[in-house]
């Protein structure tokens, strides 16, 4: 590969074109060595350590974050108390350094879900790396989402393992230790193990297996379909991007889990049966649609609507941190500081917005918000689209000429607050 594409030139328009080539559209597993250089390696092991310390600072419930010692996942309490009431990785350790702190000489695995969430700067580098890939191929319909594997827990816990239909990986290995993938192909792995998950009976199936070792700065591509397990002997860490395909009884669920988060109607009134159906409760509260809609056209707007969302957050599933979160702002307090600064709108990241009678609703970095409509928004939103540094005062100035400024400042602040634009 290195004959074919020079190493200034990865994640390029070329250099994918030549990865669809190599992998056969998406359906052949594949290692592309020395791939990410140094200064990628380093600061995405950077954002590693940034993840965890926001997880050990912002997630009480430990979602996203799964631990296993000596192969044996340990349960929340276990975790809260043996991980998360300890020191998150300090300023001055890398990986190593806090894997010798916290574990000594354990074998131990962590699997961080979400990593999109937890670190702003790690979502925008690695949608900057795909976006070639993305502006050939589409928009997963499902989204990315980034997992990252720690440890030197030798063969993966889980077990040989096939992923979900549709969900195909790209691994991003940073080290220091190497690692190997095995694969075995589904027909192949039917005859020999009946299609068993998560099957630990590992050492006889090994002689069947494709396998695929690689090594810091590697990427290593795998497509959904195929029967896989991991070995890492010594400590290293990888992360991995899915591209979320989904077949259409996933997609149907996704958007029936939106549905029921967005309309439907979460008071507490007991539903009885009686004879007289116009007094049935209803179960949707239905904002932004007329009344006589039905409810297919609800399915269809909430489907509108998940897209956009998307679309709004670079194509991730996850959304990020409010600053709110990370408490470093609060918007009711500190909408002001907007006044006379300059802002963009981070690139591949874009605002979408639908008018609906006297409202605006619009989407940003996932989240979707509510205001009362007035044109001039959708020209500012039209003019933070361009990814271009604009001074808030002379933004928001025609905006004033009929709502006060400090409306138009509060709305920025909405933006500012998810992470949709930054001060510059």
């Amino acid at each position: 590969m290195e004959k074919i594409i020079k190493k200034t030139e990865h994640f390029s328009k070329a250099w994918w074109d030549n990865f669809l080539v190599e992998n056969e559209n998406f359906t052949k597993t594949k290692v592309f060595s020395n791939t990410l250089n140094d200064k990628q390696v380093n600061k995405l092991n950077a954002e590693v350590l940034t993840i965890l310390r926001n997880m050990y600072k912002h997630n009480v419930n430990i979602e996203g974050f799964r631990f296993y010692l000596d192969s044996e996942e340990q349960n929340e309490d276990y975790v809260k108390e043996h991980i998360f009431n300890k020191p998150p990785p300090l300023e001055h350790e890398n990986m190593e350094q806090y894997a010798a702190r916290m574990f000594k000489d354990q074998k131990f695995a962590i699997i961080l879900n979400f990593t999109e969430k937890y670190s702003n700067e790690m979502a925008k580098m690695l949608r900057k790396m795909v976006d070639p890939l993305i502006q050939k191929m589409g928009y997963p319909l499902l989204g990315l989402d980034g997992t990252i594997f720690i440890g030197n827990y030798g063969y993966t816990p889980l077990g040989i393992h096939q992923d979900r239909r549709g969900e195909n990986v790209m691994h991003f290995h940073l080290g220091p230790g190497d690692k190997i993938m095995y694969n075995w192909e589904e027909d192949l792995y039917e005859e020999l193990a009946q299609s068993k998950p998560n099957n630990t009976n590992i050492k006889p199936l090994l002689k069947h297996a494709q396998k695929y070792e690689f090594s810091t700065g590697d990427v290593y591509y795998m497509p959904w379909n195929k029967w896989h397990l991991g070995y890492s002997g010594d400590l290293s860490v990888a992360v991995t991007l899915w591209f979320n395909n989904p077949t259409k009884d996933t997609y149907t669920k996704a958007m029936f889990r939106s549905l029921q988060v967005q309309y439907i109607n979460e008071d507490d009134t007991v539903l009885t049966l009686d004879s007289d159906t116009s007094n049935v409760h209803p179960l949707l509260a239905v904002e932004n649609l007329h009344r006589e809609t039905s409810f297919l056209d609800i399915l269809d707007h909430v489907s509108k609507e998940y897209r956009l969302a998307i679309l709004s957050n670079g194509g991730w599933s996850g959304l990020p941190l409010t600053l709110k979160a990370e408490e470093t702002f609060d918007l009711d307090e500190d909408y002001g500081i907007l006044a006379g600064k300059q802002i963009k709108t981070p690139e591949f990241f874009k605002i979408y917005s639908v008018k609906f009678e006297d409202e605006l609703t619009f989407f940003a970095r996932g989240y979707k918000m509510e205001i009362k409509y007035h044109p001039e928004l959708e020209n500012i939103i039209k003019r933070l689209n361009t990814h271009e540094v604009i001074a808030v005062d002379e933004l928001i100035k025609k905006l004033s000429e009929d709502w006060p400024v400090d409306a138009g400042l509060y709305f920025l602040g909405l933006l500012y607050d998810k992470k949709a634009i930054e001060i510059v």
